[in-house]
């Protein structure tokens, strides 16, 4: 099945989250690992400046919420790229494994209405509660922007310049890799819709929001009767573990929208785009390369006549 175009559009908050291969339990909550998760995100927006609007990472699979004005628009795509790229080469450094860490590429569906925006931020910061991992988010011991959100606190992660340790002679050198540690800090900022709020009432809304979903939580689990795994259980995971009960697949949205003129409004700018998308593609696969895409599409990858051989 060919895969969905991307589109992206300025100040629309965008959800992505993608599973791990084989829902491994590669994101267990450790120090380490809530380190490069922080680190890759800080390292990426440096070099990509996007909106970070939340992020958690929950046993096998990250969830983010990221924003660009019309300015920075062409730093979503490497911002994704590099962010997930540095996370999968320090976990597998981590773990000492090969081979790949996320299951498919992300799913990143735009929040065109601003409550759905606010539903989808809440929804990613309570998953390991909803999952029955903790009763509250603030004991989670896995990586969240929770703190920033909660009560507008820095953070900062650090990570080993290899680049650096390497061009000056690497494990052959004379210096050691601990030599090479940079420090880097992770910006969360407000939804768009909340950007003229005070941050103290947003941090109030987001400490109120968030109890009432645990309280929901609380009693719905109360009704069925189970219990929080805990934090000593979180501790004591596997990573080549996955969850017991099976994956259910379902068809991925186009949008999250809260109205059904938002929907609307959304699909036809959609298929607006992709239709001159598809044109301009026709043409550039031809060899005119200096054709115009849409504003926030991607040219198709060209196949090398080498692999076009092979087929």
């Amino acid at each position: 099945m060919a895969r969905r175009p991307r589109l992206f559009e300025p100040d629309i908050v965008y959800d992505v989250t993608v599973q791990t291969v084989d829902r491994e339990f590669l994101l267990k909550p450790t120090p380490e690992i809530n380190n490069i998760f922080g680190a890759s995100l800080g390292r990426a927006q440096r070099l990509f400046p996007v909106d970070l609007h939340y992020a958690l990472a929950n046993v096998n699979h990250p969830h983010l919420g990221v924003s660009v004005p019309e300015e920075r628009l062409a730093n979503l795509e490497p911002f994704f790229n590099l962010s997930m790229s540095l996370v999968a080469r320090e976990v597998n450094r981590h773990w000492q494994r090969k081979g790949p860490v996320w299951m498919s590429r992300l799913h990143i569906i735009p929040c065109v209405e601003d409550d759905k925006a606010e539903e989808r931020l809440y929804y990613a910061m309570t998953n390991p509660v909803k999952d029955g991992l903790v009763g509250k988010l603030s004991q989670y011991p896995g990586f969240s922007t929770y703190r920033q959100l909660a009560r507008g606190e820095t953070e900062r992660y650090f990570y080993f310049d290899r680049t650096a340790w390497w061009r000056q002679g690497g494990p052959a050198g004379k210096r050691r890799l601990e030599e090479f540690i940079e420090w880097v800090s992770l910006d969360v900022a407000p939804l768009p819709h909340q950007r003229e709020m005070k941050a103290s009432g947003r941090e109030t809304r987001f400490r109120h929001r968030l109890r009432e979903a645990e309280e929901r939580f609380d009693e719905l689990r109360r009704r069925e009767g189970r219990t929080v795994f805990g934090v000593k259980g979180l501790r004591k995971l596997n990573h080549r573990d996955r969850p017991r009960s099976d994956h259910k697949r379902s068809v991925q949205p186009l949008c999250h929208a809260s109205t059904v003129e938002g929907r609307v409004a959304y699909e036809l700018r959609y298929r607006e785009a992709r239709q001159a998308r598809m044109t301009a593609s026709v043409l550039f696969r031809q060899g005119q390369f200096e054709v115009e895409f849409p504003r926030g599409t991607f040219p198709p990858p060209l196949k090398t006549m080498y692999y076009a051989s092979l087929l």
